[in-house]
């Protein structure tokens, strides 16, 4: 073996293994060919147990000999006659088969803009078609259904037809499962969900392909892959995926999800990008050693920009199948790999588990797309579940291209040099005008939806005579607040108005909601009252020290509990006290120079939680759990916002967070104001980042809310240095002690990780409980993803100001929400899942006048009523647009029942893929408004139900 491998370095020298290798006279062809077929030869030997090592030494030794007499490189004649001297291993060559299938690997948005986007893959696809034309065996295979879209908007009715033609003949693979080659950690269930239902839907009909043979996801250079991938895989109808990046070894597995579901996967023995020359079969093999059999699959063809195979490749492929001392090339398609590998009775390993990490810069580098993504996502299942229930109730049709659409524009921005923000400046500013269209999509229609069912409320018994020419309030407040909700404008004015909050999620919740008030009479504020449709009253908080004016209205915001029904509403009556109201004087004795002083104490604490900062750092040091008696923090410093300098010795600083060289906390010179209210204690601290940076922190406890809220808004503008530093801006929490396990939340359910100092992804939490205790820390932001368990500390990286390829991702006002709540050991999955739900879903009114209706004033229309389950979506059917489709996932690991009801007795409940094709029943059952099934650990599910 190490004369062999001599004489393979040897002959190397001045070898180009790619490009030159078949360049004109007087190039090393014959050399090169020689040298491929030798090292080709030497793994199928070392695979036989070195059956073929000393016929190949000889063979190399007199190549080498003439090779050195000649004093260049070697000839056709001594070519010839090595391959003459190995005729006793040509069948063994050629017993492997290599299904060579032509490729463009076509970012989308990568380091361009759109428009080239679009002329790459329109140029890409003319020099396939035109090859196909020229070589009848030439097999090309494309991914992507926005590739496809953009030939049907752009390319013209000729190429989509020739297209057609040719995936007819099975010569043009259809290889996308997913809208685009998308991130695998970031997108939710329901939006992985909805890359399969768009995808196969939309591919279906225009290229005229059964929708089931779309089960390959190919996603060559996808930054990893979630633990449950091959669940959400299998409930795509996928059965074979193709990657390149993430868990480097084996290069063939049955890859299992926790549920069991599995998913036959390859991951390239070289890369995606590959041009046809004497390299073309080195590593190939290693496959083989892995698997036990003989197929491989070699892609090749120019790509990330496109351009694909060429004339140059077909012409060495031809010439390289007629090598005697080689494998068989024969041109193919993906799923002759797959079902040719898939066939044979070989040892290909069993592997579970996710397969990352890779390019931890990529789950927090340019923030703003993430919080467009995580925004999307809610806004638009929230606009869905609301459509169809008053689609429902009322009949009104439901939009379902205009959900379409969204979730569309949604799917495109989790490319995966798009979402993960490894892309320019003109990526960033596509991605953020499509998330404005997404959001004018999304939240009109939620915000019709909402007021829609508002108006089937009846109020009317709370009517009172008004003088419509004083209500002054109505029409105030046009566009108002839907940068962070519905939007609050009115529909009305007088001194009785009602307010109904909605609640998205399938269980009840009890907690302390805001409401918009325009136009109250200043003079009044002390008037104000709120009460439930019981007449007992509710209590109440002006916020923001009372009235604000807002284009030649006022408003106010006001706090109040509320106890809102499972997947419902409930009104309040909003209106003025009658009864005796306490005359308000100023007060002499609190005058500034008139009051008592005690030392500075800095305490929010309500019912469930006492949490005491530093009133010299402000940091978070005390993080008490009152129903538990439990301190649950690390002590000083304390929970705290820092500033850290990551290296640049890695480079690729979008992708990559570099070690950290510096860590500075963030606890000098700060502000400090604390407010305690009735309901909402608040402490705002002003926190100098450095002479060009400031944040404001809002730190509030509610009611009896058990999480403390970080409300950050941060005027961030530093800069880093080329070869020299990556500004951060980072918040970390100190655990009570040692964690050897934590909790992050994941596509499809959650995923215990072992401590590391290294950002991992998480679509919305970190919890981590110390060895020696049982009771920990959750912390949830509402837009970031990448988050770090060391240990002893929770930590979350807010903002990196990286510098390649956008040169300023990072610049302006940024916004992030951070809570912080206990999180017991002996909690369930899908308990810590419900609450950053309830963090995701903060409780929304719409205000409006009374009036009749048919509705009572609380109301559920869906409740979970048994099971650990977590609905994902909920939405009317892509067909008719008249059948309920919920997504579900057993988190918890259990077997159990679960059981929903229903506002309305559903007539039939079938199960689903995630293309909403009609399945089983299996055991669902149907009793009243009740649907009911038993969930499998760790199982997704779709649930059709007809009315």
């Amino acid at each position: 073996g190490g004369r062999i491998s001599y004489y393979l370095h040897k002959l190397k020298r001045g070898l180009i293994l790619t490009e030159g290798a078949y360049a004109a006279p007087p190039a090393p062809y014959w050399q090169s060919r020689l040298w491929a077929e030798a090292a080709f030869l030497r793994d199928v030997s070392r695979l036989e147990g070195g059956t073929y090592d000393a016929l190949l030494e000889e063979a190399l030794e007199k190549a080498y000999a003439s090779y050195a007499a000649a004093g260049e490189y070697l000839s056709e004649e001594a070519c010839r006659a090595f391959e003459k001297a190995l005729e006793p291993a040509k069948a063994a060559c050629k017993a492997y088969q290599v299904h060579l299938v032509g490729h463009a690997h076509i970012d989308m948005n990568w380091m361009w803009p759109y428009d080239e986007t679009c002329m790459v893959a329109l140029d890409t696809f003319r020099t396939v078609l035109t090859l196909m034309r020229e070589d009848p065996d030439f097999t090309f295979g494309q991914s992507q259904a926005s590739c496809y879209r953009i030939v049907e908007r752009y390319g013209g009715e000729e190429m989509l037809s020739e297209i057609r033609q040719r995936v007819r003949e099975g010569r043009w693979e259809v290889t996308a499962s997913t809208w685009v080659e998308a991130d695998k950690n970031m997108p939710s269930l329901e939006s992985m969900a909805r890359h399969a239902l768009y995808t196969k839907r939309y591919l279906s009909r225009l290229l005229e392909i059964p929708e089931e043979r779309m089960d390959l996801d190919f996603e060559p250079d996808t930054f990893g892959q979630s633990l449950h991938i091959p669940e959400i895989m299998r409930a795509a109808g996928v059965r074979y995926y193709y990657h390149n990046r993430g868990r480097l070894e084996p290069y063939f597995s049955r890859w299992e999800a926790p549920s069991g579901a599995g998913i036959l996967v390859y991951r390239d023995t070289s890369w995606y990008n590959a041009v046809v020359g004497t390299a073309l079969l080195v590593n190939a093999l290693k496959a083989s050693e892995v698997s036990g059999q003989k197929n491989l699959l070699k892609i090749y063809g120019v790509g990330d920009h496109g351009g694909g195979p060429t004339r140059r490749d077909i012409a060495r492929l031809r010439d390289m199948m007629t090598w005697p001392i080689y494998a068989e090339l024969r041109f193919s398609t993906y799923h002759a790999f797959f079902e040719a590998v898939d066939r044979e009775e070989t040892k290909i390993p069993v592997t579970r588990g996710e397969r990352n990490a890779i390019f931890t810069g990529c789950y927090t580098t340019q923030s703003r797309i993430k919080a467009a993504n995580r925004r999307a996502e809610r806004v638009t299942g929230d606009a869905e579940f609301f459509s169809g229930i008053d689609s429902l109730l009322t009949g009104r049709p439901y939009p379902r291209e205009l959900f379409r659409e969204a979730w569309e524009r949604t799917l495109f921005n989790q490319f995966h040099d798009i979402v993960t923000g490894s892309g320019k400046r003109e990526t960033r500013e596509y991605a953020m005008g499509s998330f404005q269209e997404i959001m004018a999509l999304a939240n009109t229609e939620r915000t019709r939806a909402l007021r829609a069912l508002a108006s089937e409320i009846d109020t009317s018994s709370y009517a009172a005579p008004e003088d419509l020419r004083a209500d002054t309030a109505f029409g105030a407040g046009a566009g108002y607040g839907v940068s962070e909700g519905i939007g609050a404008s009115s529909a009305v004015g007088g001194r009785r108005r009602t307010v109904t909050f909605f609640n998205p999620l399938p269980f009840p919740r009890k907690e302390t909601a805001e409401v918009t008030v325009w136009d109250w009479d200043e003079r009044d504020a002390d008037l104000i009252s709120f009460a439930d449709p019981e007449g007992n009253p509710v209590p109440h908080q002006l916020l923001e020290s009372g009235f604000h004016s807002y284009w030649n209205h006022s408003y106010l915001r006001a706090a109040l509990p509320v106890e809102l029904p499972a997947g419902g509403y409930a009104t309040l009556i909003l209106s003025e006290k009658t009864e005796e109201v306490p005359l308000s004087l100023p007060d002499a004795s609190g005058a500034p120079g008139n009051q008592q002083h005690f030392p500075d104490e800095f305490v929010l604490e309500n019912e469930k939680l006492r949490v005491t900062f530093d009133p010299l750092t402000g940091g978070i040091v005390s993080f008490f759990d009152k129903e538990t008696g439990r301190e649950l923090s690390g002590g000083a410093p304390g929970g705290h916002f820092r500033l850290i300098e990551e290296d640049t010795d890695k480079g690729m600083t979008s992708w990559i967070v570099g070690r950290y060289k510096s860590v500075r906390p963030l606890n000098k010179g700060i502000r400090m104001k604390k407010t305690d209210g009735p309901l909402v204690r608040e402490l705002l601290m002003e926190i100098p980042v450095s002479p060009v940076s400031r944040m404001t922190v809002r730190a509030s406890l509610s009611g009896d809310d058990g999480f403390l809220t970080l409300e950050t808004e941060t005027d961030w503008h530093e800069l880093p240095v080329v070869n020299g530093k990556i500004p951060q801006l980072n918040f970390t929490f100190p655990l009570a002690g040692k964690t050897e396990e934590f909790t992050y939340d994941v596509p499809g359910g959650v995923i215990a990780r072992a401590p590391a100092a290294m950002d991992l992804p998480g679509l919305s939490f970190l919890a981590g409980v110390p060895a020696a205790e049982e009771e920990g820390v959750m912390l949830y932001t509402d837009s970031k993803y990448g988050y770090r368990g060391d240990g002893d500390a929770l930590s979350v990286t807010l903002l990196r100001s990286s510098y390649e390829p956008d040169p300023l991702p990072e610049a302006g006002n940024f916004r992030t929400r951070i809570c912080l709540a206990p999180a017991e050991r002996a909690a369930r999955p899908s308990e810590l899942l419900e609450l950053a739900a309830r963090l995701d879903h903060p409780a929304e009114a719409v205000t409006d006048a009374p009036h009749p209706g048919k509705l009572p004033m609380r109301g559920s229309f869906l409740e979970r009523l048994r099971g650990g389950v977590k609905l994902s979506g909920v939405k009317m059917d892509e067909e008719t647009g008249k059948k309920l489709v919920l997504r579900l996932s057993e988190v918890d690991g259990k077997e159990e029942v679960c059981a929903f009801r229903f506002f309305r007795r559903p007539a039939g409940a079938v199960f689903a893929d995630f293309t909403e094709k009609d399945g089983e029943t299996g055991d669902l059952s149907l009793e009243g408004d009740v649907v009911s099934f038993t969930a499998k650990p760790y199982r997704i599910y779709t649930v059709v139900l007809s009315f």
